[in-house]
């Protein structure tokens, strides 16, 4: 009974808690400048008001809020700050936002919902964006009286989502655009009161056995049977007819005009399409089997006053000429041939098909230029697909063993060449794929392909992108003056990248992120605006014969381990030739790192157990070898000579190893210890530097220092408040003047003048370096004790 009371009492407190507190209501910019302070200072159910003005921001809205405009949409205006974002991004459930004008975001969203439900969204005018209002993987969200006009794609898309509620929407220039491949994300509440350019929106869901009413301004049909879509007028609606899900549909004698797509079949079968006048646009095709593009479209209808040419279980033939669209579905051997195929939405689609020949035709000004799905084996040979919206060549849905060579890809707004969703083996060859807004040639979870001897340059994005991708084969293309990377491979595994210019690019001319197990070779990787070759969160790869000069840094490494660098040129680099921070495991061998113009020839920063081993590190502006903050590291048979402060440098490092280095000729110092402990520094030459030899300063201490020559320096060691141990730390068994010793051995000095009486190489007094001392100073250079 005591505990139902006080269950019963902890509730009535909360309640009283909850209704005290209330709720609070800010105003804009009165109480905070920007919209976006005052949702950062607002509480779960606040009210923000914002004044009318020109706000110029990108809003996050991940609380549960109202924001409304005091005095319409007429009067306040967001316009995004920075235009590949949302102008308001929701991310949190029970969201309302009314009265705004929001524009200016022409890469995403005036107002955008990403997983949030129960949102309000009302009143507003979204205008000169990618889409006008997006929805994505959001349910149950009411979106009313909204104006969305002269957005690029959709005035309201709706992607992966379902139980939302359209109403009272006026679009102009641009419609509504559903995606998803579940048809649970096509359930919505959407009625004729949306209106497209004027004319009310028909979304039929579950219909059988009618016909859409005239002066539609857009039609989307979705699990419908025997409907009947004719003598409309659609245009400028994004998508002209729709059909998802559905069978048996009769769309005929329509104009559907300056459309992304005309008409869209998606997972439906059994269309028949009669007599449409397409103009600047044509039909897309959609589904995951063969039954889903099983139509009935003749050539009554016309693209741009040309016949469609649908090709359906076909083997054998030429496409004629003078195609406005070609779609071949379930076909062999078809020859598809010096067509002009553009403003068609799709010039050549293809599906389910394998042994064609498509050559020499022009699609161009597309959405797609040519798009292949499920087909195999086909040749795809001197086509120009320039300046297509999307995609200028895209292989996917397992489309496998084709061959694309000699096409000019170039100036599409996606990727001049794409393979998507395991496309896999196939040839990729002498193509031209330049001045594309993506990449010049992708791939995207696609294995075994090959791509050879293609040009991948000047373009906003990638030269070559590899993405989820394994065992492909990329030789001699050239990546050359992209934005960003030449070559690119993220979460991609046990790829070849050999033989490539990759120069001039923005950022760096290969990159590897999160990829393993890929071969690395003979690439040129000069000029690039950072990196040469750049490897993050990667391990096991093999870079080797690489020439990565005149970049910011020749090789980097971040996070990286078990990879390789050898035989490869990093000189000349305005920063430093190889660079591994928070890396392990590597091993770096026979490269040069010279003449690096700002800094060092190798760096290790935060790293441990690398092998720097055979390097070549002259004449860099400050010192040959790095290590800061490194443990563990081997560092040995370099030649560290000429550089500007030292030959190799230790800084805050401990339990490496230094052994068998030509340090010599260095502007200050061969060998430098720099607050570093528990080192070995042996069997090195460190000969006529400018100042010191070897130098350890600042407490480096329990060093072991032995086995090293130092000749010919203004002071070959000096050692400023630090106690090392300067002989082995053990016994050594060697050679002398004919007879074998074994004791401790320190190391080489040329200016001792103590004397060996009892002629065993060792001197009889020790050499004294500060406050330390070699107490088995050498009579001869070290070798001579081994041979």
């Amino acid at each position: 009974m005591r505990t139902e009371e006080a269950i019963a009492i902890g509730i009535l407190l909360t309640l009283f808690f909850l209704v005290s507190s209330g709720t609070a209501t800010i105003h804009v910019p009165d109480n905070y400048e920007t919209i976006q302070a005052a949702v950062e200072a607002a509480s779960l159910g606040d009210t923000i008001i914002v004044s009318d003005g020109m706000y110029i921001e990108n809003i996050e809205v991940n609380k549960s809020l109202t924001i409304r405009s005091e005095n319409g949409s007429n009067s306040t205006f967001v316009w995004a700050k920075y235009p590949g974002y949302d102008v308001f991004n929701v991310t949190a459930d029970h969201v309302a936002i009314s009265g705004f004008t929001a524009e200016g975001a022409i890469g995403a969203a005036g107002i955008s919902l990403l997983y949030a439900e129960y949102c309000n969204i009302s009143d507003n005018h979204c205008t000169y964006n990618y889409d006008g209002i997006s929805i994505a993987n959001s349910n149950k969200n009411r979106i009313a009286n909204n104006s969305c006009t002269a957005n690029l794609l959709a005035g309201i898309a709706i992607r992966s989502s379902a139980n939302n509620k359209l109403s009272d929407n006026c679009m102009q220039d641009g419609g509504i655009w559903v995606e998803s491949d579940s048809i649970a994300n096509y359930t919505h509440e959407i009625d004729e009161s949306n209106t497209v350019n004027g004319k009310p929106l028909y979304y039929w869901n579950d219909v059988a056995d009618g016909r859409v009413p005239d002066a539609a301004g857009q039609v989307i049909l979705v699990n419908c049977t025997n409907i009947t879509v004719e003598g409309q007028n659609v245009n400028n609606a994004s998508i002209g007819i729709a059909v998802a899900f559905s069978s048996d549909v009769a769309i005929r004698n329509n104009i559907c005009s300056y459309n992304t797509y005309a008409v869209l079949l998606k997972y439906s079968s059994n269309t028949k399409l009669n007599a449409n006048v397409m103009v600047e646009n044509g039909i897309l095709i959609q589904g995951n089997s063969l039954h889903d593009y099983m139509h009935q479209i003749d050539t009554s209808n016309t693209v741009n006053g040309k016949p469609v040419y649908y090709c359906k279980d076909v083997d054998g033939g030429r496409v004629p000429d003078g195609a406005g669209q070609v779609i071949v579905a379930n076909c062999t051997n078809i020859i598809v041939e010096d067509q002009n195929v553009n403003n068609a939405s799709i010039g050549i689609a293809v599906a389910f098909s394998s042994d064609l020949a498509i050559r020499n035709n022009n699609c161009s000004y597309n959405q797609f230029g040519i798009l292949f799905e499920y087909s195999n084996s086909n040749h795809i040979e001197h086509n120009t697909v320039n300046a297509n919206s999307l995609d200028g060549i895209q292989l996917r849905s397992h489309s496998n063993n084709n061959i694309l060579a000699y096409n000019s890809a170039n100036s599409n707004s996606g990727a001049g060449i794409r393979c998507f969703r395991y496309s896999n083996k196939n040839l990729i060859a002498n193509n031209t794929a330049k001045n594309n807004t993506n990449n010049g040639i992708f791939l995207d979870e696609s294995n075994n392909n090959k791509i050879y001897s293609n040009n991948a340059s000047n373009n906003d994005d990638n030269g070559i992108s590899v993405c989820l991708s394994n065992n492909n084969d990329i030789r001699n293309n050239l990546a050359n003056d992209n934005d960003y990377y030449g070559i690119v491979l993220w979460s991609s595994d046990e790829n070849i990248i050999a033989n490539n210019r990759a120069k001039n690019n923005s950022d760096n001319g290969i990159y590897l992120d999160d990829s393993t197990t890929n071969s690395i070779a003979n690439n040129s990787c000069s000029n690039n605006g950072d990196k040469g070759i750049a490897l993050k969160y990667s391990a096991t790869n093999s870079i080797a014969n690489n020439t990565c000069s005149r970049n910011e840094y020749g090789i980097d490494f971040f996070v990286a381990a078990n990879n390789s660098i050898t035989n490869s040129n990093c000189s000349n680099n305005t920063n430093t030739g190889i660079y591994l921070s928070y890396s392990s495991d590597n091993k770096i061998c026979d490269n040069d790192a010279s003449n690096n113009v700002n800094h060092h020839g190798i760096t290790l920063d935060a790293s441990q157990n690398n092998e720097v081993v055979g390097n070549t590190v002259d004449s860099n502006l400050q010192a040959g070898i790095v290590l800061v903050i490194a443990s563990e590291n081997i560092i040995a048979d370099n030649t560290a000579r000429n550089n500007g402060y030292s030959g190799i440098y230790l800084g805050d490092s401990k339990n490496n190893s230094v052994a068998g280095n030509s340090a010599n000729s260095n502007l200050q110092a061969g060998i430098v210890l720099w607050t570093s402990d528990d080192n070995m520094i042996a069997n090195n030459t460190a000969q006529n530097n400018g100042n010191n030899g070897i130098c350890l300063n600042y407490s480096s201490c329990n060093n072991s220092i032995y086995l090293n020559n130092v000749v010919d320096n203004t002071v070959n060691a000096n050692s400023l408040n630090s106690t090392n141990i300067w002989h082995s730390p053990s016994t050594i068994t060697y050679t002398y003047s004919g007879n074998t010793y074994t004791k401790y051995l320190g190391n080489y000095w040329d200016d001792y003048t103590g004397t060996d009486s009892d002629e065993d190489g060792i001197g009889d007094a020790y050499y004294s370096i500060g406050r330390d001392r070699d107490n088995y100073p050498l009579m001869m250079p070290w070798a001579s004790y081994f041979k």
